[in-house]
């Protein structure tokens, strides 16, 4: 029997340690994690909802059917995270200067999210959904990019050879940024 879902609502876990190192099915509205210890703790089909968790620390936390929803996430190192059946989504989440390094996001979603100088170095991203989202200034250097889906995208520039991206889509606009650092003039 499963038990019944948890909210947490406008609780203060700022700079601080959780109360508990597991967390099932459990919703977090308005929350403020920031600088928060996760180190450690596991989240398994939670939700964060209106949640601020910038500078928090992930370090060996894991993140299991995990959504982040109209959430700050502001320095984030994901990269950090226990990398084993990871899987979270992102939805209108403002993301600047996260850490997604190294890590293996295939199929991931980010729906109307603001990464501005996420550091995505090394993540194979085959696959994964950039829908709406606003990646100015972010990183992507020997990345998996094959079927990555860039069409409603913004920002995003990046070195075309330092990256496998065969079957990525990108938009009219989106194409003509990414060209741009080769000085090539797409006309309309």
């Amino acid at each position: 029997m499963k038990a019944e879902p948890i909210l947490f609502e406008k609780e203060r876990f700022a700079a601080k340690r959780l109360p508990r190192e597991e967390y099932i099915d459990c919703t977090f509205r308005h929350c403020d994690f920031t600088g928060a210890d996760l180190r450690g703790c596991s989240f398994v089909e939670c939700r964060f909802e209106h949640c601020d968790l910038s500078t928090a620390r992930w370090t060996n936390a894991t993140l299991r059917d995990v959504l982040f929803s109209d959430s700050k996430l502001l320095g984030a190192a994901f990269c950090d995270c226990n990398p084993f059946l990871w899987s979270a989504d992102f939805e209108a989440c403002r993301m600047d200067f996260a850490l997604l390094n190294g890590m293996r996001l295939k199929k991931q979603r980010f729906v109307r999210c603001r990464l501005q100088h996420a550091d995505f170095s090394g993540a194979d991203l085959e696959g994964a959904l950039f829908d709406e989202c606003d990646l100015s200034g972010a990183v992507f250097e020997n990345c998996m990019l094959e079927k990555a889906d860039f069409s409603t995208a913004l920002g995003y520039s990046f070195d075309l050879s330092a990256n496998r991206i065969r079957k990525a889509r990108f938009s009219l606009p989106g194409i003509r940024e990414l060209l741009e650092r080769y000085g090539i003039v797409v006309e309309p």
